[in-house]
């Protein structure tokens, strides 16, 4: 795995030298290198909801990511608020290339707003491109929400 470089502190009047911007340069080639995909969904944004009681996507374009790795383990984490209305049981499941990975994890129930965060491990990946998406459903009545008032983080990253 990569490791950023500390920019050294400029005081005022020093000058931003060539050396400065390779650093620079170099820790924003970390974060866009392949093997890495995020996305951050700001605070206001609509919220997430499902009542369906089979697993659908997840209705967000960032839920669904496509991503060059070279073999080695990767890391998907989601971290949000939810809410679901009901003592239903909520359930996540995290697929890849169009398969299970996990068989759906029940994840919440009771009807109070709490912070999610999921780690899913996936190895035995062969090299090369691969799809990653989040399904959920809701088991029983009622609906469940994934709230974006605090903002919602998605992140795959190869290890």
């Amino acid at each position: 795995m990569s490791t950023y470089t500390t920019i050294p502190t400029l005081a005022d009047g020093n000058l931003l030298t060539a050396a400065h911007m390779e650093i620079l340069k170099a820790d924003i080639d970390i974060i866009r290198t392949p093997g890495r995909y995020y996305y951050l969904k700001g605070a206001g944004e609509a919220d997430l909801t499902e009542a369906s009681t089979t697993f659908n996507d997840i209705a967000a374009p960032f839920t669904v990511a496509d991503l060059d790795t070279s073999g080695n383990p990767v890391r998907v984490m989601l971290y949000a608020g939810r809410h679901t209305t009901t003592a239903t049981l909520s359930e996540l499941d995290l697929i890849v290339d169009g398969l299970s990975v996990r068989g759906g994890t029940p994840v919440w129930r009771g009807a109070t707003n709490v912070p999610i965060m999921f780690t899913w491990i996936v190895d035995g990946l062969a090299a090369g491109p691969h799809d990653y998406n989040l399904q959920w459903r809701i088991n029983g009545a009622g609906t469940t929400t994934i709230y974006s008032a605090y903002g919602i983080w998605f992140e795959i990253r190869e290890e």
